[in-house]
């Protein structure tokens, strides 16, 4: 093989590595690229989750404010008279959740025990021990999370139900 011949070879074999190292670099940097954007993605569609789920949980609270001050919905609570407070808050509900999806209304005793599920009358009296509640009760301040109940997970928002500076579920 003469010298020409060899410095041909050893600038194409030169020019083989060369291309292979190159693809090998793009093929890296696009791999790296690709997942900086999916981890930017993911963090983005977080963030949104959290806006929306922050924006719920002020729209939840903002409709517990009213609920706990109806003067009909205390009166019948206070009485313990479960029909007549379905009847107050049962048109509320429905419209609660035409409106804005709201799927589950419950009213509990102090001591946790269910009073009323507006959105299913017929099932009261259990003990609720989620930590939404628990917290609530506790601190005796709104509390919210998202939590798997018997149906459904759900982000939950519990206030303490405050008359008169007493709370009285």
């Amino acid at each position: 093989m003469s010298i020409k011949q060899k410095l041909i070879l050893a600038i194409a074999g030169c020019m083989l590595a060369l291309a292979g190292v190159t693809a090998t670099l793009v093929q890296v940097a696009s791999e790296r690229a690709v997942r900086f954007a999916a981890e930017q993605a993911v963090q983005a569609a977080g963030a949104g989750l959290g806006a929306m789920e922050r924006a719920d949980i002020e729209k939840l609270e903002a409709t517990l404010g009213p609920l706990s001050a109806h003067p009909g919905l205390v009166e019948a609570f206070r009485a313990r008279d479960r029909a007549r407070f379905l009847a107050l808050a049962a048109p509320i509900f429905e419209d609660l959740r035409l409106r804005h999806g709201t799927t589950h209304l419950y009213v509990h005793l102090p001591d946790g025990t269910n009073f009323v599920r507006v959105h299913a009358p017929e099932l009261f009296g259990d003990r609720v021990e989620r930590a939404t509640l628990a917290a609530a009760m506790t601190t005796q301040a709104p509390a919210s999370g998202k939590e798997l109940g018997a149906t459904a997970f759900a982000l939950r928002v519990v206030e303490p139900w405050v008359v008169g500076g007493q709370v009285v579920g």
